[in-house]
């Protein structure tokens, strides 16, 4: 059945959240016919038996009555364990850790927003990322302290060209104050992180039977150990740890690491080096030791959103969401096309599986994989 487009139609990803819920009041004043769409993508309970996206989806739909919007759920949690979750656990069992809130955006997220926008013959689809679209280039939101355009490296062009992102243009401070005017139920509702779509958890518990795991030493740069890991899927390059006072007793369970000794030299903390997957080993070292330190880095699978860059790149990057963007030179290996990225200044805990987001001034172009 062919069904008649309409450019005033559009369908927004309603999260439950402020953000979202702000972004569906605007597009409204707009003159969009929109409709709410929210995502079911993870429906096991936490530890406290209750399921954040079902708590999530109550306020998404109380936000849509609110405004007098069309609100429907989709159920994508078999496309979402496939396609973002499996590969995730994958990575973390190779002693690598993933972004699933990268992956999420244009394996599951967009494909959802743009099917259901499909079916009703809209042309446009929305979300409430802080992240502005201009001429379809990615451009960062104008709140830097929420941009969100790292999470959005890896959309295709297609998807950016049909999306239009409302609160980009704003402030956190700015989208709370409308909400509140409006009388919006999720004015004060706090942000979450965590795991994308999973929600806040303790990691470790969750991982438990997930991912293989099993104890191994911790190694300082010296080559002494100095305690004994849980498991190398639980721990992050750059993670900072809870032992290092010499006068203090050895950290309990709750601190990442089962010492043997008090910590490092002059009581500093501990920070993730290296994780050795073929020796199951942890390295380990002061805050400002050169093994924490990159002055170059490796990265695969490279994806731009528009047109591939000339090389050598002269660019700014950001290997973390919110870290602040870092001048860089990126070169690219003719045989295997593999990149390799300079910084005009060392980097400290560029994390494997992680992604190296590039940018143009306020332009997303892309990322790919640190290895």
């Amino acid at each position: 059945m062919n069904i008649q487009t309409d450019d005033k139609k559009i369908v927004l990803g309603l999260s439950g959240g402020v953000d979202s819920a702000v972004a569906a009041y605007l597009l409204k004043e707009q003159g969009y016919e929109v409709f709410g769409v929210y995502l079911k993508n993870w429906t096991e309970k936490d530890e406290k038996g209750v399921c954040p996206a079902e708590r999530d989806r109550e306020d998404a739909m109380r936000v849509a009555a609110k405004l007098g919007i069309a609100f429907k759920t989709l159920d994508y949690e078999k496309e979402y364990r496939d396609r973002v979750f499996a590969p995730f656990l994958k990575g973390l069992g190779r002693g690598i850790n993933p972004n699933p809130d990268i992956l999420c955006n244009p394996l599951v997220k967009f494909v959802a927003l743009s099917e259901a926008a499909q079916d009703i013959g809209a042309t446009k689809i929305a979300t409430g990322h802080y992240a502005r679209n201009v001429n379809g280039r990615l451009l960062a939101g104008l709140d830097k302290d929420k941009d969100q355009s790292y999470f959005l490296s890896r959309i295709t062009r297609e998807q950016l060209c049909r999306t239009l992102f409302p609160v980009g243009e704003l402030t956190k401070p700015q989208v709370r104050e409308i909400a509140r005017r409006i009388g919006l139920p999720v004015a004060d509702k706090e942000g979450t992180s965590g795991i994308c779509f999973i929600g806040e958890r303790n990691f470790e518990n969750f991982m438990k039977g997930r991912v293989p795991a099993a104890p191994g030493p911790i190694i300082d740069t010296a080559g002494k150990t100095v305690g004994e890991h849980r498991g190398l899927p639980f721990y992050t390059v750059g993670q900072r740890h809870g032992f290092g006072c010499p006068s203090a007793r050895l950290p309990s369970a709750s601190s990442g690491l089962r010492g043997t000794t008090a910590g490092a030299a002059g009581g500093e903390p501990y920070y993730v080096a290296k994780k050795i997957f073929e020796t199951n080993t942890l390295i380990v070292a002061p805050a400002y030791d050169p093994a924490l330190f990159r002055n170059e880095i490796e990265a695969i699978d490279a994806h731009w959103i528009n047109e591939e860059p000339k090389f050598p790149l002269i660019c700014s990057v950001r290997l973390r969401y919110r870290q602040n963007l870092q001048s860089c030179t990126v070169k690219i290996q003719s045989k295997t096309g593999c990149l390799e990225i300079a910084f005009n200044e060392a980097q400290k805990a560029a994390t494997p599986g992680q992604y190296a987001a590039f940018y143009d001034s306020d332009i997303c172009l892309g990322s790919a994989v640190i290895v």
